[in-house]
């Protein structure tokens, strides 16, 4: 005989079709199903792309597509371990952020380029600027780099953290940028103007989902799975291992928050 009674003993045993909160209920979980899968023990980074998706890997530093059937094919493999960001233009043009040792590829139906070298360790987020140049976030130093469709780029933003850990563009032309470090949600005009929104009691500002009524919701995490060094955290307390959870920020379009 044995008793299961406490949300530790639910945790384990291997949960199938079921999710349990943090309180102990159990409920019906949404339903998944596995899509594809390839010879590589990480998948960092996603975008739509051709019908189906074009994914960042690791640990060596592969992108592959993957169509609306799941079949996967590499498209590129870069000389460094990971690819933590991707981004996909219309056209079928893929960009991929490698680290460590930081670089943008280009890739197209004829081949691959290093589109942008900068002196930073991590490339963390890719994203299209409103005038059509390719945002890139990095770290350690937590810079904000506009590159133009030459290669030529600018530093549109040198963040005091030490990631610029994700991107997400807004209708009016501003920029959210999340960072790791201290978890702060900081709002970039397309000139470089920057402003605190949020100080999130996590250190990690990991992804935004934009809102069709202008609120952009924000992942936030602190966990020892993390990618970045929590330890380098301005007046950290060593507290790196709670979980993770979410945060509402409203834009408006007059740009109040």
């Amino acid at each position: 005989f044995f008793r299961i009674e406490s949300r530790d003993d639910f945790l384990s045993g291997t949960l199938e079709g079921i999710a349990l909160d943090p309180l102990g209920s159990l409920s019906l979980a949404n339903r998944g199903q596995r899509v594809s899968e390839f010879p590589e023990p990480f998948l960092f980074s996603a975008a739509h792309y051709r019908g189906g998706w074009v994914v960042g890997t690791g640990n060596s530093g592969a992108v592959f597509h993957i169509d609306r059937n799941g079949a996967a094919r590499r498209l590129f493999e870069a000389e460094e371990s990971e690819i933590f960001a991707v981004w996909a233009d219309p056209d079928g043009t893929v960009f991929a952020g490698s680290s460590p040792d930081g670089k943008v590829y280009k890739i197209t139906d004829s081949g691959s380029e290093v589109f942008f070298d900068p002196a930073d360790t991590y490339i963390w987020s890719l994203a299209r600027a409103a005038d059509g140049s390719l945002l890139v976030g990095t770290g350690t130093d937590g810079r904000l780099y506009k590159v133009g469709d030459d290669g030529t780029s600018e530093l549109l933003f040198d963040s005091d953290d030490t990631h610029v850990r994700s991107l997400q563009l807004l209708p009016g032309g501003d920029v959210l940028a999340g960072t790791a470090g201290d978890g702060l949600i900081v709002k970039i005009s397309p000139d470089g103007r920057a402003r605190t929104l949020f100080d999130a009691d996590h250190p990690e500002v990991v992804d935004f989902a934009l809102g069709e009524d202008g609120v952009a919701y924000a992942a936030v995490l602190a966990s020892e799975a993390s990618l970045v060094d929590l330890n380098r955290r301005s007046g950290s307390n060593g507290q790196g291992q709670q979980e993770g959870g979410s945060v509402r920020v409203t834009v408006t379009p007059t740009g109040g928050e």
